[in-house]
């Protein structure tokens, strides 16, 4: 044979050969597809949960589920039970709880519809991460009217949402946050705000690691009032970054019962503002930074009478004049306080002025925290058989320092010893 004819062959057996192999890979997927059909088959005649009444085999599914809003990812729960057999995956798409909730770090359009058409009628939990586009914000409009609790981080998740036509009637909770603090990647407060006017009814609002700037005209505020809101958080987020609370000067809270306010830096102003402005009706306050003076957080404090719950991060001169105004101010100065907790940022407290006013408060006031990463000296005998006596009167004190708790009311504590003085 000819080098042409050679060639013209090599070509043919390279051809059959080639066709040879898809065929093999086809009839192996056939044979793969006919196992697992029959694996399927197999596992539903053996599987117990088959033989189950259809709630309880639902339930059993339902505690599968993550603490968290779950991802659509093969290896968790409910994706996971789809993959078992036949049975479980009919008991899956049968309980339209299961696709309540969903978290999607790079949102996509065809995915959370697939999760919401199963979750049928049902109240929706959606957390949206980076990556939301024009058609993921269709579909979550086209299902607003049963959102209950949304999640939305990064700042060009905020602006679409902003930018979406249409309100969410049944939203409790809202989360806005944002993964890193960066100053270049703020969000404006108008479209902060834009997004709180979609949820007239919203009862919890939280902002996480959230950098804002303000993009508004303070010449033409106009204030957004949410009459049934009764929790605000500013927490930090997972790197522990805070938010700023520059929103609070736009609103008004008439309703709200708890306020965290573990932002960045206080604008006492705003924040006394927004107090006269809500008269809220506030029982829980956490204030997560130190950087006010006790003058400013007098004015706080003596517009939320109602107040049952405080916890505050503060100096030595802070801690000093507060006692003192607990101990001087028992009818006007917070005097529904009933739980106490102060994270030191210097040394010791005064622990006579302390003693002071756990006495004045003894008769509403339950429980007291001291906290600090400092070592604590001890206080007088006197004082310690005072602060002991308040604890076996019913009082809850617990009192630590660095390595080592002083004080504890619920078990045995504090040495008679004083120390030396130096």
């Amino acid at each position: 044979m000819s080098a042409k004819e050679l060639e013209a062959l090599i070509d043919e057996i390279s051809a059959n050969i080639a066709a040879q192999r898809e065929r093999e890979r086809e009839l192996l997927k056939q044979l793969l597809h006919s196992k697992s059909a029959a694996q399927r088959q197999l596992n539903s005649l053996r599987d117990p949960v088959a033989r189950l009444p259809l709630e309880i085999s639902s339930e059993i599914f339902l505690r599968c589920l993550p603490d968290h809003s779950p991802k659509p990812r093969a290896r968790t729960a409910p994706m996971l039970l789809l993959n078992i057999c036949q049975t479980w995956t009919q008991i899956a798409l049968s309980n339209s709880i299961l696709w309540t909730s969903i978290a999607l770090n790079f949102p996509a359009a065809e995915i959370l519809r697939l999760w919401f058409e199963r979750a049928r009628n049902e109240t929706l939990s959606v957390t949206l991460r980076s990556g939301l586009s024009t058609a993921v914000v269709d579909v979550v409009m086209r299902y607003a009217t049963q959102l209950k609790h949304l999640g939305i981080y990064d700042e060009e998740n905020i602006d679409f949402l902003a930018r979406a036509e249409g309100i969410f009637p049944c939203l409790q909770t809202l989360t806005i946050g944002s993964a890193f603090y960066d100053d270049d990647l703020s969000v404006g407060v108008l479209d902060v705000l834009a997004v709180l006017r979609t949820a007239p009814n919203l009862l919890e609002c939280t902002f996480r690691g959230l950098s804002m700037y303000d993009n508004t005209s303070r010449w033409t505020r106009r204030t957004l009032v949410l009459s049934n809101l009764t929790c605000m958080k500013f927490e930090p987020n997972a790197d522990g970054d805070f938010s700023r609370n520059d929103v609070l000067a736009y609103l008004e809270l008439p309703a709200l019962q708890a306020l965290f306010c573990c932002f960045n830096s206080v604008q006492n102003n705003d924040l006394l503002l927004f107090l006269q402005r809500s008269s809220p009706p506030l029982q829980k306050l956490v204030i997560g930074h130190d950087r006010f003076n006790f003058v400013e957080a007098d004015q706080w404090l003596r517009l939320v009478p109602t107040l049952v719950h405080l916890e505050m991060e503060a100096r030595d001169s802070v801690v000093d004049e507060f006692f003192v105004a607990l101990a001087e101010s028992p009818s006007d100065f917070i005097p529904n306080l009933q739980d106490l907790t102060i994270q030191h940022k210097l040394h010791d407290p005064p622990y006579e002025t302390l003693l002071r006013a756990l006495s004045v408060r003894r008769t509403r006031l339950a429980a007291f925290k001291f906290t600090t990463s400092y070592p604590l000296s001890r206080p007088s005998v006197d004082v310690g058989d005072a602060l002991r006596q308040l604890g076996a009167d019913g009082v809850k004190i617990y009192i630590a320092g660095a390595r080592e708790v002083l004080l504890d009311s619920t078990s045995e504590f504090l040495s008679r010893e004083p120390i030396a003085d130096s």
